[in-house]
């Protein structure tokens, strides 16, 4: 097992984004659990798919999108062709927090 403790990561400054006005560590963040079918990712619909799932998850634990702080949990691997889809359906399930946040 020698090989086992012996991984490290290298992160490009390119790709990574930090909000400065957030303040590290953040502690208490409840985790939101999506349970979501990826074979839903290929066909039409899939962000809307993604959002209802999102939503219900939210609502289950009395969170507002755009308002609250919260972590989501994905069980499942995404494979290599559902990276896009999923990508572009998390940015259509938080239109405030995009709005609130980035723009």
């Amino acid at each position: 097992m020698i090989g086992a403790g012996a991984f490290s990561l290298t992160v490009s400054g390119s790709t990574c984004y930090w909000d400065e006005t957030v303040k590290l560590p953040l502690d208490n963040i409840p985790i939101v659990p999506i349970e979501l079918d990826y074979n839903k990712f290929y066909f039409d619909g899939y962000q809307e798919y993604v959002k209802q799932k999102i939503d219900l998850a939210l609502r289950n634990f009395n969170l507002v999108e755009g308002e609250d702080v919260y972590a989501l949990y994905f069980k499942e691997h995404l494979n290599r062709p559902a990276i896009v889809p999923f990508s572009q359906s998390i940015e259509h399930s938080f239109p405030n927090s995009i709005i609130r946040f980035f723009i």
